[in-house]
């Protein structure tokens, strides 16, 4: 074996540990897609490494308004940088509570969705039949937190239809009651 196998057996052999430690431990924030950029941008290299040829790789992009990047790279490293920018990364989702309620949903039945979905027990007293059965004028809902959630139902709801509540959080569980 001569010096350039022994280096394509190297890069492999850190390749495979990385990936197995890569695979292995969760990263801080759980951003696994960051990981797998990583390791096919090395991959990528590594390749260009042991196979013969010349690739020159450019790469430009408008980073905001009168900036711009440009990254010129040969060979190996070349390939590294074009998996790199090139390499999609997934929507960065925004923390908080979204839901979507089916069509027909009442008030009593969308605050005991809400409560479900984060595994809480509803304590619902206090409002008329009415105000229970009175169907939501809207069926998405965005809130930082689940309380938030059941807070904000009072403007999916028609106005003057139920009255003003107040919603608690105790240990675990919600209540809403009306003012």
């Amino acid at each position: 074996m001569g010096t350039k196998d022994w280096l394509a057996f190297a890069v492999l052999i850190l390749v495979a540990v990385f990936f197995m430690v890569a695979y292995f431990t969760k990263p801080p924030g759980g951003n696994t897609a960051g990981i797998i950029r990583i390791f096919c941008a090395l991959l990528a290299g590594a390749a260009g490494m042991i196979l013969a040829g010349t690739i020159v790789v450019n790469v430009q992009g408008r980073l905001s308004d009168g900036a711009t990047l440009a990254v010129q790279a040969g060979g190996a490293v070349g390939l590294f940088v074009l998996v790199w920018f090139t390499f999609p990364m997934p929507p960065v989702l925004q923390q908080g509570f979204n839901v979507s309620f089916p069509p027909g949903t009442n008030f009593k039945q969308a605050a005991s969705l809400i409560a479900e979905a984060v595994q809480s027990s509803l304590d619902f007293r206090g409002f008329t039949p009415e105000e229970e059965t009175t169907r939501l004028e809207q069926l998405h809902l965005k809130a930082l937190t689940p309380d938030g959630a059941l807070k904000q139902l009072s403007h999916m709801l028609p106005k003057g239809k139920v009255r003003a509540y107040v919603v608690a959080a105790e240990g675990g569980a919600y209540s809403i009651r009306p003012l």
